[in-house]
């Protein structure tokens, strides 16, 4: 019973792994096959191969071996809807070949050994799919052919005719493509190792062999083989790969002044230990000159080049000549003068501190306002006893000062610190001033007044209140004021 049961198990399991060989066909040499075909698993010598002879028929070679000197293992001529699989072809001129046929499938085969193991010739919409073979040869108007999931120890070539046929997810040796919009991506090719820095299983280059005459480009080329059946966990991101990823390097911002004359700035961006993961991007910012300005000619805000003087106009900066404009005036040394126009009077900022008196003409000599001695360094603005400290950068060209911020570019301070004060004077005490800035803020610049009265909390704890009152630096406008929160629980405030 034991030994029947055996054999039983034994029977189903031969029925069930191979087909029976009553099912099963002899293949002879030049057969034609007009119908659904299963060869016996064998290896067999047919010099002349096999044709296929009707449409919408499959051959399943079932794991036999065609082998033999003739011109095509299996002939595929004028037909459609035929599909080859589990064939072994070798030693022909040409293994498979397909000629003037539409919509025929290629499995599973294994195709070697032959001058030419797979030729489409004027065929299209034809599926080449998991083969192992040595390459394909495609000629004519051969169009709209998927070869995909195939491994090529050799080549693939596409003649002049091919056209948008699809080659993805093969290993490849390599590609000739002489045809149009045929499209080479998702491919793993052999001979091409690069780097794959963020673990997603495609190389960060193309495969472009651009020094081959009629080289195909593949924008996603896998590092591995078959790489599109596997799962990737991608690494820790880099920041960058190249300087690119960190910015554009070039010019930034408006044309400003300094002393010398006419400044840009240029920033640099660059990528340390690029596509790992301890890049990083640094940017160094330059101020380059553009024009160098005389005593002939003066910078303006904005402006790309020196802008001459008028005649009869000098420039006082760096020259200690007097300045001839606007009637009365005088004074010496090298600084720059800085106007500010105060309605009635006019009011001279001098970045050396020298004091010069300007008269508005038809006014008596009366009527002369003494002008506030300016002294403008790098950092700060100092005007009789105040001093105006900034981190931003000072410069003073034109007759004007000007301020470098980083939204607006060179911004020109037109109230000085004294009607700074007087603004203020308006809302707050400004008595015990603790300290001027002039700062960026909410895209403006401002002058920050802090300063410091005494109150008194529920009229009998006395208490430093500090107070900040920011003024525009064009319009003398009180920006904001800052109190303290437990003002309202104080006098004074």
């Amino acid at each position: 019973m034991k030994k029947l049961v055996i054999g039983v198990l034994a029977i189903l399991l031969f029925s069930i792994t191979f087909v029976s060989a009553e099912d099963c066909v002899t293949p002879t040499d030049s057969m034609v096959i007009t119908e659904n075909t299963t060869f016996c698993s064998g290896t067999y010598n047919l010099s002349n191969g096999i044709e296929i002879g009707a449409d919408n028929i499959v051959l399943d070679c079932n794991g036999a071996s065609l082998f033999g000197s003739g011109q095509d293992g299996i002939t595929i001529n004028n037909r459609q809807n035929i599909r080859v699989q589990n064939c072994e072809v070798k030693h022909y001129l040409r293994g498979i070949s397909l000629g003037s046929s539409i919509n025929n499938e290629i499995l599973d085969n294994s195709l070697s050994k032959s001058s030419l193991t797979l030729v489409l010739s004027s065929s299209n919409q034809n599926l080449i799919s998991g083969n192992v073979l040595e390459g394909i040869y495609a000629s004519g108007t051969s169009l709209n052919n998927n070869i995909s999931n195939n491994y090529f120890s050799g080549r693939i070539i596409l003649q002049p005719g091919t056209d948008s046929n699809i080659v993805y997810n093969n290993n490849l040796g390599d590609g000739y493509d002489a045809g149009t919009n045929n499209l080479w991506d998702g491919n793993h090719w052999i001979n091409f190792q690069e780097s794959d820095n963020n673990c997603d299983g495609i190389i960060d280059v193309p495969y472009d062999p651009a020094s081959t005459i009629y080289a195909v480009k593949d924008n996603y080329p896998f590092i591995d083989e078959n790489g599109w059946l596997n799962s990737y966990t991608p690494c820790n991101d880099y920041v960058c790969s190249s300087n690119d990823d960190c910015g554009v390097t070039g010019s930034t911002g408006d044309f400003f002044c300094s002393p010398s004359g006419v400044h840009k700035n240029f920033k640099n961006y660059t990528c340390s230990n690029p596509g790992t993961v301890d890049s990083s991007c640094s940017v160094l910012t330059t101020s380059v000159l553009i024009d160098e300005c005389t005593t002939q000619n003066y910078c303006v805000s904005k402006v790309s080049s020196c802008v001459p003087y008028e005649p009869n106009e000098t420039n006082n900066i760096g020259s200690g000549e007097e300045s001839s404009s606007g009637g009365g005036g005088g004074g010496s040394g090298g600084g720059s003068s800085i106007s500010i126009s105060d309605g009635g009077s006019s009011e001279k900022l001098s970045s050396e501190g020298t004091e010069t008196n300007e008269n508005k003409i038809g006014e008596s000599d009366d009527s002369i306002k003494e002008e506030s001695r300016v002294k403008v360094e790098e950092s700060k603005i100092i005007e009789d006893d105040v001093e105006v400290t900034s981190e931003l950068h000072l410069s003073g060209s034109g007759g004007k000062i000007y301020i470098k911020t980083e939204s607006s570019g060179e911004v020109e301070i037109e109230i000085t610190p004294n009607e700074a004060i007087e603004s203020a004077k308006e809302e707050v005490n400004t008595e015990t001033i603790i300290g001027i800035e002039l700062i960026e803020e909410d895209d403006r610049v401002v002058y920050k007044i802090r300063t410091e009265q005494t109150a008194k909390i529920v009229a009998i704890i006395e208490i430093k209140a500090k107070i900040s009152t920011t003024i525009d630096v064009k319009t003398a406008e009180i920006v904001n004021i800052q109190k303290p929160w437990w003002r309202f629980l104080a006098s004074g405030v």
